[in-house]
């Protein structure tokens, strides 16, 4: 069985904070390698203790060296630690000339700079011999503490402090990695959360929106900078389909033209009504091709204020010859005040023109189709026959047509109408109102009502 491979594992904020986990986890295996190292050597033997006795020893007139001035923090050790610390000043003849006590003999009997280890009446004892210097002469001081005492000092009082020390120190450690780690991604992250949003808000409505490759980090700048290549490309090509689209309209509507005027020229040319109504269909066709270019082409929308009210009066007056043929009634429930929306009062009026067009033609006779317009909404609502539930989704696909239409439309109107709809940052929808179907615009924020 083949287990599926986690994303997190390729996740680049999972492998820097295993890197900085592994980093931390390393240097504090470091640290205490070192710290057990010093717990390693003898305790004492060349601290604190030492260099006081040192520093303490003087010398008289005569160059031999005086018993040591040992400071207050040092002195009682020689005197209650008789038999665990001890020390002795020899010259070069191995000759002990000051002790703690009574006894002469020196600790180690090799006089030479270094550690020694010695059994001395039954006691081991761990110690270094330091070199002085007086007038030329070489002093030797063996300075030896017990290696019980040592040993006593490293775990009952070294060994709890340094490794509660270490485990305190470790977790802040890593607490902190932590936190800084997680500030760093969010910090390093943050553009390319950023790039990512704008990648989401680019349709097709809006081919010439760039992603800011300023603050994107050095490592990811070639790949955003070859998707800006990529939508450069893609807006081209779809500037020249436009193009094509609209120079191919505009080439038909004139070979349409001669046709109408020779059929009109033909009064008694056999089967003329029937070429008329194909020849108007045909330019009904090319108008809305044309109005499909100029709909998909955001340089084409004019922003401003529209007052709902006069787009709906004038959407309704011009419909209402229509509306008179096919004996429906047009109603609009417009709220006297209403704030104005922001928009391109042309685009709307086409997108209010189709949607009350097809619902006139889709409409029972002697039946009301409703114009509604609120803050957020814009919509049609007739009582026809409506559609499948399963054709909703269809509605607004180019060129489709349902089996139950009365019309002879190219299939284009509510096409045009969905791309007015997302210049203006909203979605077109339908819905069943058994009997009827509604239609509706939501608007976006951008065009929501204005103070």
């Amino acid at each position: 069985m083949r287990f599926a491979r986690p994303n997190w594992i390729d996740s680049l904020s999972f492998r820097v904070v295993l890197a900085y986990l592994a980093g931390s986890v390393l240097s504090t295996g470091l640290i205490a390698a070192f710290v057990a190292s010093l717990l390693g050597q003898p305790l004492m033997s060349g601290g604190t203790v030492a260099t006081d006795l040192i520093e303490s020893l003087r010398f008289d007139a005569q160059g031999q060296p005086m018993a040591p001035a040992h400071s207050e923090e040092y002195s009682w050790i020689y005197d209650t630690l008789k038999t665990e610390v001890t020390y002795r000043v020899v010259d070069d003849q191995s000759n002990v000339v000051l002790a703690p006590g009574t006894d002469r003999r020196p600790i180690s009997a090799i006089l030479d700079e270094g550690t020694f280890a010695v059994t001395l009446d039954g006691v081991n004892l761990r110690g270094r011999t330091f070199i002085v210097l007086n007038e030329g002469r070489r002093w030797f001081i063996q300075f030896a503490a017990s290696q019980r005492l040592s040993d006593r000092l490293r775990n009952d009082l070294w060994l709890p402090l340094v490794g509660s020390g270490a485990v305190i120190a470790g977790g802040v450690l890593l607490v902190v990695l932590a936190a800084l780690t997680a500030y760093t991604l969010a910090r390093v992250l943050r553009p390319l959360r950023d790039v990512s949003a704008a990648v989401t808000r680019i349709t097709p409505d809006a081919l010439d929106a760039r992603l800011n490759e300023t603050r994107v980090p050095t490592e990811i700048r070639p790949l955003v900078h070859s998707f800006n290549g990529a939508l450069t490309r893609l807006e081209r090509g779809f500037q020249v389909q436009q193009e094509f689209l609209a120079a191919a309209a505009h080439e038909l509507k004139t070979p349409l033209t001669l046709i109408r005027v020779q059929l009109e020229a033909e009064p008694r040319l056999v089967g003329r009504a029937p070429l008329f109504k194909d020849v108007e269909r045909m330019t009904r066709q090319v108008q809305q091709l044309l109005h499909l270019a100029e709909a998909s082409e955001s340089q084409n929308y004019r922003f401003g204020v529209v007052q709902p009210q006069e787009l709906v009066a004038e959407v309704c007056a011009y419909m209402q010859r229509l509306a008179d043929a096919a004996g429906v009634r047009v109603e609009s429930q417009v709220a006297e005040d209403l704030r104005p929306w922001k928009g391109d009062h042309g685009a709307l009026f086409t997108l209010l023109k189709n949607l009350l067009e097809n619902a006139i033609q889709h409409a029972a006779r002697d039946s009301v189709v409703r114009v509604q317009a609120t803050s957020t909404e814009l919509g049609v609502v007739d009582e026809g026959p409506g559609v499948d539930e399963a054709e909703l989704p269809k509605l607004f696909v180019r060129f489709w047509r349902g089996l139950s239409r009365r019309d002879e439309g190219a299939g284009l109107g509510l096409s045009i109408c969905q791309q007015i709809a997302h210049a203006h940052g909203g979605l077109l929808s339908a819905e069943l109102c058994r009997p009827g179907l509604r239609v509706s615009l939501r608007f976006g924020t951008q065009s929501q009502p204005r103070d």
